[in-house]
């Protein structure tokens, strides 16, 4: 057995053909706790589940593990296990071995699933102790890594979506309301159920968007940039004033506007010295779904000359010591940051 993909997974639930073993894991902590959840209804046994279905936390060790599995069925043919946010970095030399055995011989008559849904190897995988389990549960069942979702993949999930809940909605909406929450896909899912649920049926507007949505710090760090940068001064402050209300941290409100402008100054760097932006995404960082981070700076730098991107990011500097060493109220700092910012745009270039 092996690693598997999300669609070799979908054939298996639709065949009812299942391992012994699966390890679910990966960057979308939704869709893993989904996986793993189709997968426990699927196997688990019909028969008494109070005795023949258990589940675990992960900080258990091997032989609690290894007890639980090898517990043989009552009133029933099989027994299923469900191991939630085990961590192998935490365990010794002789933790390993014991966790290494039990996947060796696992017995025929139990379905053993980790759900990694807030512990994901996918940053881990070259951990020593990481990549010894998954390499034992390859060899024994089905690794599933459930990689972070694209932009377009987001898109085509919420066009999808929408007519399930007797609405629509078009690559363009969905693509605002990315803009409005983010790439956070279990955001979103709750989201999408609340503008459904608003909407009722027919298309779903920007209007219900703006109405219904939150707005995560991060994008509404990027609105109000986006707002100095156009020159809407009075909607910056309004997207502010409402931010605060709803009791956003401002120094995380800092932090988003900071990151849209650093953005901006790297795109400028890079112009200015011949380099196409999207070439900066592998040294800074920048993960796939991020790119257009810098597909933005890159259109929106053009009204901002180096030096000037340079004095807002001292700005931005002065502001962020301010907030955590001064007693100065955090709105009039925000608020000064911003003006002082607005000054430096108007410039003559």
């Amino acid at each position: 057995m092996a690693q598997i993909t999300e669609e070799t997974f979908r054939q298996q639930m639709k065949a009812g053909e299942f391992a012994p073993l699966y390890v679910i894991h990966g960057e979308e902590s939704a869709l893993v706790a989904r996986y793993a959840a189709q997968l426990e209804d699927k196997v688990r046994p019909e028969e008494f589940p109070e005795f023949n279905l258990h589940r675990l936390d992960g900080d258990v060790g091997a032989d609690t593990i290894a007890e639980a599995v090898e517990t043989l069925p009552m009133f029933g043919e099989r027994t299923c296990v469900v191991v939630s946010n085990y961590n192998p970095e935490e365990s010794d030399a002789a933790e390993t071995k014991k966790m290494e055995q039990l996947l060796d011989d696992l017995p025929p008559h139990c379905t053993l699933i980790f759900r990694q849904a807030s512990v994901s190897m996918t940053q881990k995988k070259e951990n020593k102790k990481c990549k010894a389990f998954l390499a034992a549960a390859a060899k024994a069942g089905h690794v599933l890594e459930v990689p972070r979702r694209t932009e377009n993949d987001i898109v085509r999930y919420l066009t999808a979506f929408a007519p399930k809940r007797g609405c629509t909605m078009d690559a363009a909406t969905a693509r605002y309301l990315i803009a409005q929450c983010g790439l956070n896909w279990e955001l979103l899912q709750n989201e999408m159920e609340k503008l459904c649920a608003w909407t009722q049926s027919g298309p779903i507007t920007r209007e219900a968007i703006e109405t219904v949505s939150v707005t995560v710090s991060e994008t509404a760090g990027y609105r109000m940039a986006n707002s100095l940068i156009a020159g809407n001064y009075d909607q910056a402050y309004r997207q502010l004033d409402q931010l605060l209300f709803q009791r956003e941290e401002p120094v995380v409100l800092l932090a988003a506007l900071s990151s849209a402008y650093v953005d901006l100054y790297r795109a400028k760097a890079a112009i200015e010295s011949g380099v196409q932006p999207l070439t900066l995404a592998k040294p800074f960082e920048y993960k796939k779904n991020m790119e257009f981070k810098l597909k933005n700076a890159a259109r929106d730098c053009r009204k901002y000359t180096l030096e000037q991107l340079r004095r807002c990011l001292e700005v931005l500097a002065e502001a962020d010591e301010a907030l955590k060493s001064t007693r100065t109220d955090n709105r009039i700092i925000l608020e000064k940051c911003m003006a002082q910012m607005m000054l430096i745009a108007s410039e003559r270039r």
